[in-house]
């Protein structure tokens, strides 16, 4: 890594910022670097190392990364290694060749365009090559009302309630993300913070043990408020729904500095954009700001709401057309239009002053000096010599920007010290002097995968580390040419600033929700689940059902509708996209609280309620075999073969503990949830052992049958779970100072025992001869992430257990009354 590090910063390239993937497994000798963007080739040996994020590639990227779909793999007890084995062994791109082409000749049948059927409904048609995110249902399990009373009632897509963007604003700056190791809904405690550019971090990862950034840590006082209930709290404040209205551009008012043919088209695509659609909600994301964000239903435009620091704006990004250009794409890289809300706004989508940015380039002249101490540069730091060795640049720069007469440059003029210990790319941050509230920033902004020559210094108000796909507003940026160096006097190069904004004060931004009227239905009574057959599982009680108003144009309403008129199951190991484009109503559900607290699962009389077959199957035989190991013989556990194959399919094919089903009714869509407690009791008892010790004394006594066993299921929100720990009591011994002594052993007359030791003895004495149970408990959960809830089945059986641990300490003679 090292080496590689040189040999990348003598080019110019630091490779913490570009997207690389290092074979570390290989020798410094070698070519263990590869291309820009591009990854080697993966053996199961490699180590893929990604710069960029400073990580190795776990099992299911190197799946994905050798064309094996993942998302479709069911794993069940896959180790890490066994994922890296199952990618690294790759065939060559001609047998790869030869057997794609010969799939596609076999099976063309059963591939479809996007949203349509290549088969009439009604007819049989062949399997899925894949499993889809959507199809029809093959599992045989019928989610019904019969288990409860139901309540239907309206589910409101508009916001729940109104505060002041002041308050929302404020609390969303104390709960963004401070560290990359900080969850989506927690916040550590333990953050520090940089005295010079304001970077947190915990104090676990502010010290990186290869020291590539050295910031002046001191201890960060700001309060923080939970990210968990402010993302509640935000998400009933936000509309689901919203419409972009009036805001259009008039092809005849061309502005200087755009060329004919980039306006007519950056026109027909932002003038496209009513036309596609509401903007649904799909998402909400915690980093170093909130942000919401909606797409359209067709053409895949993004409205952005951005919470964070002192401001509040919306950000309207257009999705490229087909065949749009270089140009367009560059264009539309940056948004087209914004509206910043004011303080004193009572609400998210209160607001008039739209703007639009037209995608003009206006230049300037920027002259910079440098000022102060010679420090030495991002090469001479790291140790490299010949041209690099000693060599410095300025600790201070003094700017100063030449505008054209009639246009105002932008305001970046001033003096900005060099802040080498605190990161960007090449050690290159600055930062104007003066500046507090709102800093303002100087670097290198390094693309993912551009030449080194490519890359620019811009000036910005945020400096944070952009994910993939992140957007991030420059105001100006300064010609490739220029890089930080020693010489004495005033350089001068262009000045480049992208966009215009213009006001469009007829604009507004306004929720849809009186026009989709929608109903939720959940149960009013606590659900029975009786088991009175070996197949009760087939039938699952219904936990909430909605109807929505839908556009029949939308890709997932359309793949409802090539399933056909029944109701249609979601793939949830595939389910991501799909519930991002409902996450404008289901982002309203929660869990019922009829089914929140822990339900019994009854059995009928004669009916015994025993783990296997289907939704448990039994693990296979172990077989415990000699073998030799340096000299020894040494006995080791085999599974047998045939057995954990069947069982291993078995797994896979168990019902699914949560079931997600579609269906298209005209222009209303209808989507309803069962949960499946059977099979979660069932897989809850299938983990305790059949026969243990335990189990046995009691069965041994005539004190336990299998009515003792009690099963329960629940559903509860997922995010509850952070906070479970904490209602159990922390672990402490206790001791038996207080208890009573037992009589002296017969043959311990000479050598009596202490007083703790026949305290302690008695104590044992009373745990072997116990009769009181012990209740075992036993929990499976599954989690959806889409919907935010955990199911949760518990199994609980009385055991004896007769016996132990005597924790004394040291000395106390626990030897000699054992």
């Amino acid at each position: 890594m090292d080496i590689n590090t040189l040999r990348m910063a003598a080019t110019g390239v630091d490779p913490a910022f570009k997207t690389m993937v290092w074979n570390l497994s290989q020798n410094a000798d070698r070519d263990t670097m590869g291309k820009l963007g591009l990854c080697q080739c993966l053996t199961p040996t490699g180590l893929p190392y990604v710069t960029s994020r400073g990580g190795p590639l776990v099992g299911e990227e190197l799946l994905l990364l050798q064309g094996i779909p993942a998302d479709d793999l069911i794993l069940t007890r896959e180790t890490e290694r066994d994922l890296k084995d199952l990618a690294g062994n790759a065939m060559s791109t001609t047998v790869v060749g030869a057997a794609v082409l010969s799939a596609l000749l076999e099976c063309y049948s059963a591939i479809r365009t996007e949203g349509e059927p290549n088969y009439p409904k009604g007819e049989h048609h062949v399997a899925a090559l894949v499993p889809r995110p959507i199809d029809k249902d093959t599992e045989g399990v019928v989610i019904e009302r019969k288990h409860a009373q139901y309540l239907s009632s309206s589910l409101e897509l508009g916001p729940l309630f109104s505060e002041p963007i002041s308050a929302l604003l404020s609390d969303a700056h104390n709960s963004v993300r401070l560290c990359l190791s900080e969850s989506p809904t927690d916040f550590g405690t333990d953050i520090v913070e940089c005295t010079l550019c304001g970077h947190t971090s915990s104090v676990a990862c502010a010290t990186p043990a290869r020291k590539y950034e050295e910031h002046e840590f001191a201890a960060f006082t700001r309060p923080r408020v939970d990210p968990g209930a402010y993302r509640c709290r935000l998400l009933e404040a936000l509309p689901m729904i919203v419409r972009l209205k009036n805001l259009s551009v008039d092809e005849t008012d061309a502005s200087d500095g755009i060329s004919a043919r980039l306006w007519q088209k950056w026109c027909a695509a932002v003038n496209a954009v009513p036309h596609q659609g509401a903007f649904r909600y799909r998402s909400l994301t915690r980093a170093d700001v909130w942000t919401a964000s909606y797409r359209t239903p067709v053409g895949n435009s993004r409205l952005e709401l951005r919470l964070g620091g002192t401001v509040a704006q919306w950000l309207l990004f257009v999705d490229v057309p087909e065949g749009g250009g270089e140009a367009l794409c560059n264009a539309l890289k940056h948004p087209v239009a914004r509206l910043v809300l004011g303080k004193n706004a009572k609400s998210l989508t209160t607001g008039s002053n739209w703007e639009i940015c037209l995608p003009t380039t206006r230049s300037f002249q920027i002259h910079i000096t440098g000022q102060g101490t010679l420090v030495d540069t991002y090469q001479a730091k790291l140790g490299l010599v010949g041209k690099w060795e000693n060599t410095k640049r300025h600790s201070q720069l003094s700017i100063e920007v030449e505008g054209d007469d009639g246009d105002e440059p932008p305001d970046i003029a001033g003096k900005y010290t060099a802040l080498g210990k605190c990161g960007t790319a090449c050690s290159s941050l600055h930062k104007r002097d003066g500046e507090e509230s709102t800093p303002l920033w100087f670097f290198l902004e390094s693309g993912r995968c551009t030449m080194a020559k490519d890359d620019q210094f811009i000036f910005s108000t945020s400096k944070h580390r952009t994910s993939y796909g992140d957007y991030r507003e420059a105001i100006a940026t300064v010609h490739v040419g220029y890089r930080p160096d020693a010489k004495e006097g005033t350089q001068s190069y262009a000045l480049t600033v992208h966009g215009t904004w213009v006001t469009r004060k007829t604009a507004s931004l306004v929720s849809l929700a009186s026009q989709y009227p929608s109903t939720i239905s959940t149960p009013a009574s606590s659900i029975d689940v009786t088991v009175s057959h070996a197949e009760c599982w087939r039938s699952v009680p219904e936990i909430v059902s909605i109807k929505v108003p839908i556009s029949t144009h939308e890709k997932i309403w359309k793949q409802v509708d090539a399933v056909g008129d029944s109701w249609c199951e979601v793939n949830l190991t595939k389910s991501k996209s799909i519930f991002e484009s409902l996450a404008y109503f289901v982002s309203r559900v929660r869990v019922p609280p009829t089914v929140s607290d822990w339900l019994p699962v009854a059995a009928s009389d004669g009916v015994a309620l025993e783990a296997g077959g289907v939704c448990a199957p039994s693990p296979p035989s172990v077989v415990w075999r000699p073998a030799t190991e340096r000299g020894r013989l040494v006995y080791t556990p085999q599974e047998d073969v045939q057995e954990a194959g069947r069982y291993e399919h078995a797994l896979k094919a168990r019902p699914v503990p949560i079931k997600v089903q579609l269906r298209q009714t005209g222009e209303c869509g209808e989507l309803r949830v069962g949960c499946n407690a059977v099979s979660l009791v069932y897989r809850a008892q299938g983990n305790l052992s059949r026969s243990s010790f335990a189990s046995v004394c009691m069965q041994a006594q005539g004190k336990k049958d299998r009515r003792d066993t009690g099963f329960e299921w629940r559903i509860v929100e997922h995010e509850n779970m952070k906070i479970s720990p904490a209602q159990f009591p922390p672990l402490t011994f206790t001791s038996n100072r207080e208890d009573e002594e037992s009589m002296q052993p017969p043959s311990f007359k000479k050598y009596p025992l202490r007083k703790e030791q026949l305290r302690s003895l008695r104590w044992m004495l009373r745990q072997e001869a116990t009769d009181s149970p012990f209740v075992e408990e036993e929990v499976s959960e599954v989690l959806v992430p889409a919907l935010g809830w955990r199911a949760e089945g518990r199994v609980k059986r009385p055991v004896l257990v007769r016996g132990g641990i005597v924790a004394d300490e040291v000395g106390y003679g626990k030897t000699a009354i054992t």
